[in-house]
């Protein structure tokens, strides 16, 4: 599809002015934040909490906890693929209005998502580090630019390091006013921008009703994938580290 509509696409890109792609990003950014935040309101923190401790209680190692906590992320995972498949084919059907409400919605189910698959790993979004953990996170499974991939991968072992300090009680200060260094934030931004980008080359197909519920279900299903991969494998990856610690 994207071979067929691209040319489409990139018309469509070249005729929205400069001040409105700097907007989207923008916004696009803010709704991140916000949407890493609020997930939290569709999310039984608690229920999962306690599944998840009630699994390893008679843990046998950190090889059997570990497997336990594979097979319960995994059923998120696999969920929130088929949540994002119907949610892109309904927004789909219902064209250019649909798009605009599939933006946040989608990114809210990546983010909602990536909040369960760390619970399922004992991990809960309660700092403003862990809240830059999970943007980054959602960055690694969207962006395809290793150079990308590499510079969240980077914020997200000093969100550890800083996590394990606090465990340790090696720092005085209070983990809630932790936040990463500009560096690391700059990256959101571009992340924004290309997101943005993505977005505007898609939207051209909310004119085509059926082609845009193919589309968006796809999409929306592969997108949800590989945010649940990257989460999945970076919350596993903090697991094994934090044992080992």
């Amino acid at each position: 599809m994207d071979f067929v509509l691209g040319p489409a696409g990139v018309f469509t890109e070249r005729m929205v002015p400069p001040w409105l792609k700097t907007s989207a990003a923008v916004v696009i950014e803010k709704s991140l934040r916000v949407a890493a935040y609020a997930s939290a309101l569709s999310v039984d923190e608690q229920a999962v909490a306690l599944e998840q401790k009630r699994l390893i209680r008679r843990k046998k190692g950190v090889a059997e906890s570990l497997r336990l906590c594979d097979d319960l992320a995994k059923k998120h995972w696999v969920n929130h693929c088929k949540y994002a498949a119907a949610e892109g084919a309904a927004a789909g059907l219902a064209g250019i209005v649909g798009f605009v409400a599939d933006v946040p919605l989608v990114i809210s189910l990546a983010i909602r998502e990536i909040r369960l698959i760390g619970l399922c790993f004992g991990y809960r979004v309660n700092t403003p580090a862990e809240v830059d953990y999970v943007i980054h996170v959602l960055r690694i499974g969207s962006s395809v630019d290793p150079n990308s991939k590499a510079s969240s991968l980077d914020a997200l072992k000093k969100i550890e390091a800083q996590q394990r300090g606090q465990a340790r009680g090696r720092r005085k200060q209070s983990c809630s006013r932790e936040r990463l260094p500009v560096r690391y934030l700059v990256s959101l931004e571009e992340y924004s921008r290309s997101l943005s980008l993505r977005l505007i080359r898609r939207g051209v197909l909310h004119f085509i009703p059926f082609a845009a519920a193919i589309t968006g279900a796809s999409f929306n299903a592969a997108y949800a994938h590989d945010v649940g991969r990257a989460a999945y494998m970076s919350y596993r990856r903090r697991f094994l580290t934090d044992r080992a610690a």
